[in-house]
């Protein structure tokens, strides 16, 4: 099939990226349990609190379609992907993020995080393409971090991204024309995969680092056989508090389907990232790696055990949620209508290390309580009913000894 030149310049050399837009491995979905337990941990009452506690968000904030389609069809017929990637735009709009967020506002109002990661930070921007010229046209950009912004804002809420990691980025047509034997795209559609830091504006940052990870996934070649690779990132923010310092990682590990990728970001994350930091080190991130699943379960990953094994605690383990409250965390449908939770995995974290470790069992002293956020039907939002993400979110608070970490 003949495309145009224009287009061929316009198209980016990551048509395959969609794939690792996605936040969890859903091969093995299960159906939904209308009588699956409430997800909030249980607070534990060990008397008065001796301070504010330290408190971390954890957000997937879900880009918003369900990429497999694309996969499916292939790329070798511009027509047919054209139709394809029309649908996923649609059911982009239809999750329309402007009408999720006052949830997401919501979640931060009522928990006043000090730190929030955040994962699937989208940013599309939709562009009308002349054939003739191959020039662009943009008519729609829809940024979740603007929109986030300008929700705190609305708010009163003292917030700002202090990082922003840019992964991966795609260009799909999702709209054209048949000519003869051609057929010629007309409009396109561009998605930045983004991962974000947000930090209390009282917090005193003294540093923020970021990068793409060294290993990704390689996914062949584009039908104008330009490579194609999907990449993941993390952000570091270091903060003092009182004297201490405190480093803050958030991340989006690879998908269970690419486990060997996986693994080797956890590795970079652990030897490279995080290790041998002063002072108190938290993690937050959409891990890929299902901590109520065992070896053989297609959710699974050895990722969690590696940052246990690392000296690492998991706050909800630490939270000692009772018999039933399971922490899952991912995936609601991808139209985000479904009537009930439909949550069967356990695949995002906030983990804790102290400076001369954690203790027998990698376990912390003091307190730590975890609520898990966006997971009830009295969640959901806006006209359309929609649950706020895919994903819910955890929320941390640590009320760790006075004087633990000088």
């Amino acid at each position: 099939m003949h495309t145009p030149t224009g287009f061929k310049r316009i198209l980016l050399a990551s048509l395959l990226c969609l794939v690792g837009t996605v936040g969890c491995d859903e091969s093995s979905h299960p159906l939904a349990e209308d009588t699956q337990p409430e997800l909030t941990a249980p607070e534990k009452n060990l008397g008065p609190m001796p301070q504010d506690p330290l408190t971390v968000m954890s957000r997937n904030l879900y880009h918003g379609g369900d990429i497999s389609p694309v996969l499916a069809v292939g790329f070798s017929d511009l027509k047919l992907l054209t139709e394809t990637a029309a649908g996923i735009w649609a059911e982009v709009k239809g999750n329309d993020f402007n009408e999720r967020v006052p949830a997401i506002i919501d979640e931060i109002q009522d928990t006043n995080p000090d730190v929030v990661g955040f994962q699937e930070l989208a940013m599309f921007v939709a562009m009308d393409l002349n054939p003739a010229t191959g020039a662009t046209t943009v008519t729609e950009v829809i940024d979740f971090q603007g929109i986030i912004e300008a929700g705190l804002a609305g708010r009163g809420l003292g917030y700002t991204f202090v990082g922003v990691q840019n992964n991966s980025q795609v260009t799909v047509p999702v709209g054209g024309f048949e000519m003869g034997d051609q057929f010629v795209p007309t409009k396109l559609v561009t998605l930045i995969v983004r991962d974000g830091v947000l930090v209390r504006n009282d917090l005193d940052v003294t540093g923020v680092y970021q990068e793409n990870y060294d290993d990704f996934v390689p996914l062949g070649v584009d039908p104008f056989g330009n490579p194609i690779n999907f990449y993941r990132g993390w952000i570091r923010v270091d903060v003092d508090m009182n004297g201490v310092p405190y480093h803050f990682v958030n991340t989006h590990l690879e998908i269970q389907s690419f486990a060997p990728i996986q693994h080797q970001q956890t590795a970079e994350l652990l030897t490279e990232v995080v290790y041998g930091l002063e002072g108190v080190t938290v993690m937050t991130g959409d891990f890929n790696s299902d901590a109520a699943a065992g070896p053989g379960a297609p959710s699974w990953t050895e990722s969690y055990d590696m940052i246990r094994s690392a000296g690492f605690a998991d706050a909800w383990m630490e939270a000692g949620p009772a018999p039933g409250f399971q922490g899952f965390t991912c995936c609601q449908a991808s139209d985000l209508r479904n009537e009930v939770s439909q949550f069967y995995q356990r695949i995002d974290f906030v983990f804790i290390r102290l400076p001369e470790g954690n203790g027998p069992g990698h376990h912390i002293p003091g307190r730590v309580e975890v609520d898990i956020v966006g997971d009830e039907v009295t969640d959901k939002v806006g006209p359309n009913n929609l649950w706020p993400s895919d994903h819910a979110g955890i929320v941390a608070d640590f009320w760790l000894p006075p004087g633990l970490t000088r």
